[in-house]
């Protein structure tokens, strides 16, 4: 299982003169770094929460759907958290035809998604599937397309990340104070 990103969000989780006036900075020759600074603190945090802050369209890609012999594990599991919607479940099948699949239960809540087959324990299609990636799962991810969308905690604990990475330009690990500040929004490979 992998996943790629199909379509990036248009805007950041923090305003760049919100990140300036944080960190104290007068002029507007900074933009750039501040703009830079912003990027990798988002990254850091999704990659640490396993969660995508600003609505994100991603493909998740599998080898083979869940076996139908196991009714309690017949689910796919949505990464990224707060799933906003599944858009396409594709089948890419041996004999060089694809299936949308239609037949299935989205559940999901802020913290993760599993999609389940709406048959009684099996999904749709019954061909072996031997191909690499041959299920594509398209859906959206994210806590909405606005900023304001994104929880205060996230855009402190990020404001948090930026000041320490704006201070320590020559590197250094980050310190588990301020990664703490992303706990409480963690989700867990477990759920």
């Amino acid at each position: 299982m992998h996943y790629t990103v199909k379509t990036k969000p248009t805007i950041l989780p923090l305003n760049v003169s919100d990140v300036q006036e944080y960190l104290r900075l007068d002029n507007d020759d900074d933009v750039n770094t501040v703009t830079d600074l912003i990027e990798t603190a988002r990254d850091i945090a999704q990659e640490y929460t396993n969660r995508t802050f600003i609505t994100t369209e991603y493909v998740l890609l599998y080898d083979r759907l869940p076996s139908a012999k196991i009714c309690d594990n017949n689910y796919i599991k949505l990464i990224k958290g707060s799933i906003i919607n599944v858009s396409e479940v594709k089948v890419f099948n041996d004999d060089a035809t694809t299936e949308v699949l239609v037949d299935y239960i989205l559940t999901h809540d802020n913290m993760s998604g599993r999609l389940y087959p709406s048959l009684e324990c099996g999904w749709t299609t019954d061909k072996v599937l031997q191909l690499r990636n041959a299920v594509q799962i398209t859906y959206t991810a994210g806590y909405g397309t606005a900023r304001g969308d994104v929880p205060a905690g996230l855009k402190n604990a990020m404001m948090q990340l930026i000041a320490f990475l704006y201070e320590s330009r020559e590197g250094g690990e980050i310190p588990a104070t301020i990664m703490r500040g992303f706990d409480k929004f963690k989700i867990f490979d477990w759920i």
